[in-house]
């Protein structure tokens, strides 16, 4: 039998796997992760039931993948604690996912260890509970984040999927976070909320160390000017790309890093279908952000691109 979250007028029948001829289990740790993985996601995304108890002192890093996650996340742990010098694999324990299998072991070991706030990061749609804690919301260019996270899945996760099937399925909201347009849209409807800053991606790339102070500052984090300073020459991408492929390797995958970030990389990705089919799903709400709606696809324009990292 299968253990899974349960809820309240809600049970997942037992999973018996099936036994073969030489009574082995059919039924691997890797379907009996899926299992679990795909119930929690229809508990807690589709019905709604909050991750975890929010308090009033939680800080969350919240974006959708690919906009810069990753990168904040390192930024926060080498300005408060320049002596860790975490790579990836420490930083989950530093900054825990709310959302993955393990979550509830690393809450509990940071209650059992006092910490307060209590950092936390998720690629969760706005559910108002959250607003019970204070968000940092990191923003980025769909076009961009939508391009990085299909290399990042077909790099990282082996998804077998072209550029353009991959959008055509994420703007309809077909992946685990949904579409980036419903995304942002449900947290930029809350940056009038006192809990909520929003911090855009492309800010970063421009003054990271100005963005990372502001997220200090919403989490009432006391940090001196050069340990800012420090903690974004420390932050690179090589150092970043460094700790995803630690992981990687940890998990028995390749992943060599990823797009190796920036702005305006989706010209050298979208052909003028793709960009026609985003500009028709998340056009409204790509002007509302006030990205440029007119760009060309297909081909790389000078200046376009700046490297920088992303998660």
């Amino acid at each position: 039998e299968i253990g899974v979250v349960t809820v309240p007028g809600l049970a997942l029948p037992p999973v018996t796997p099936t036994i073969t001829g030489g009574g082995v289990p059919v039924a691997t740790d890797l379907m009996r992760r899926r299992i679990n993985e795909a119930y929690r996601d229809l508990v807690h995304h589709r019905l709604g039931v909050p991750w975890m108890k929010v308090r009033p002192t939680d800080c969350f890093v919240t974006s959708f993948p690919r906009s810069g996650n990753t990168w904040m996340r390192y930024m926060i742990s080498n300005a408060l604690d320049p002596e860790a010098d975490r790579e990836l694999p420490e930083l989950l324990d530093f900054m825990p996912m709310i959302d993955w299998r393990d979550a509830p072991t690393r809450l509990r070991k940071m209650d059992d260890t006092g910490i307060v706030p209590r950092l936390l990061m998720t690629h969760e749609p706005f559910r108002p509970y959250l607003l019970g804690g204070r968000t940092a919301y990191l923003l980025r260019d769909g076009r961009d984040a939508v391009v990085s996270y299909h290399h990042y899945r077909v790099n990282r996760n082996r998804m077998k999927i072209s550029q353009s099937d991959y959008l055509r399925r994420s703007l309809a909201g077909r992946f685990r976070y949904g579409s980036w347009q419903a995304h942002v849209e449900g947290w930029w409807q809350q940056q009038d909320h006192p809990n909520v800053c929003i911090v855009r991606y492309e800010d970063m790339m421009e003054n990271a160390a100005l963005q990372l102070r502001r997220v200090l500052d919403h989490f009432g984090l006391e940090v001196p000017d050069d340990r800012v300073q420090f903690a974004v020459q420390r932050s690179s991408v090589e150092r970043v790309s460094k700790g995803f492929t630690k992981v990687a390797a940890a998990r028995r995958k390749q992943f060599s890093g990823g797009t190796g970030g920036g702005h305006g990389k989706w010209r050298e990705k979208f052909s003028a279908e793709d960009l026609a089919l985003f500009m028709k799903h998340a056009g409204p709400m790509l002007k509302t952000l006030g990205y440029a709606s007119a760009s060309s696809a297909g081909a790389s324009s000078a200046g376009a691109t700046t490297n920088a990292t992303t998660v």
